[in-house]
């Protein structure tokens, strides 16, 4: 027998689907805020969906869960929801409070990340835990798998949480230790190394922890910062550097660049050899230019030219 408890998600990506369905199996009402079109298409035709947090009858509603969600909620509406309102965030609390916590994390040279369930408050993150846990970086992550286990661990412990209240079992929390506390924010980017440049002066385990950082998906790369070289032909945005084993037998000089396919290329560092996969790159040729000290904030995103 499913329960009538009244159950609001508001967020967006694919975790947040797969906590919709899940909870649909054992609650019938439930309500939905989501602009994300391809998570509307998917939802379940008997669960009401919004696309405006305003629109949302706050009426008898008994338990709000934030699930990869990028609006930040009112205390006024935290306040009518009768029982708990829960976010999830793909950090380990109180470290890595914020956006981009994998990025960061793989930065710090971290050998573990984690995720977090907590209450949530007028201050973003600063909430009493529910729950936490943690799992390993390996060596070579990206920060899109760094993401994508976050996600999975995170969805199990939505899924004991959910048992928890079927159960009526007694949810505690604890308080985070806000001595600690880490928060990442949008402007924080102007912190991450020349600004998503490669610099080939840079060490090797340098180059490709930059890589790692700043290997996520397309559009999470758009809106925070492109990993990118600088040429004589502008600025060329990379897909991913891959460190090459084998030794590349007609490679020349430490200045030579060999082309393997029409986005691809392979430079010398000391005696390892760097496959650069470029987004959309068409040339035949160029040079490969210094990073200036300077002047290369107006560059964060993606210029085209300089």
């Amino acid at each position: 027998m499913k329960s009538n408890k009244q159950i609001l998600f508001i967020g967006e990506s694919p975790m947040l689907l797969n906590c919709i369905i899940f909870a649909n199996n054992f609650f019938t009402k439930i309500k939905v805020v989501t602009k994300d079109y391809d998570i509307k298409k998917k939802i379940p035709k008997n669960i009401e969906v919004f696309s405006n947090i305003k629109k949302v009858k706050l009426t008898k509603i008994d338990f709000l869960f934030s699930v990869m969600n990028k609006i930040i909620i009112k205390k006024k509406f935290l306040e009518n929801i009768k029982i708990n309102c829960f976010n999830f965030h793909d950090g380990y609390l109180p470290n890595y409070a914020g956006i981009y916590s994998s990025t960061w994390a793989i930065l710090n040279n971290e050998k573990n990340h984690g995720v977090t369930w907590h209450l949530m408050v007028n201050k973003i993150d600063q909430g009493k835990v529910l729950i936490r846990k943690k799992f390993k970086i390996k060596k070579d992550d990206t920060a899109k798998d760094v993401d994508n286990n976050s996600i999975v661990l995170g969805f199990v412990l939505f899924k004991k949480l959910i048992f928890n209240i079927l159960r009526n079992k007694k949810i505690i929390f604890f308080k985070q230790d806000l001595s600690k506390f880490k928060y990442f924010g949008y402007n924080d980017r102007k912190k991450i190394p020349n600004y998503g440049f490669i610099n080939l002066k840079s060490s090797t385990a340098s180059i490709l922890n930059l890589s790692r950082a700043l290997t996520f998906s397309k559009q999470k790369r758009k809106k925070f910062c492109e990993l990118k070289i600088l040429t004589n032909k502008g600025i060329l945005i990379i897909k991913k550097i891959e460190l090459i084993n084998q030794k590349v037998s007609n490679y020349q000089n430490k200045n030579k660049i060999i082309y393997l396919k029409k986005n691809s290329f392979i430079v010398k560092k000391n005696n390892k050899y760097l496959k650069i996969i470029l987004e959309k790159a068409k040339m035949n040729s160029f040079k490969l230019i210094n990073i200036p000290k300077n002047n290369l904030r107006k560059y964060l995103n993606y210029g085209l030219t300089l």
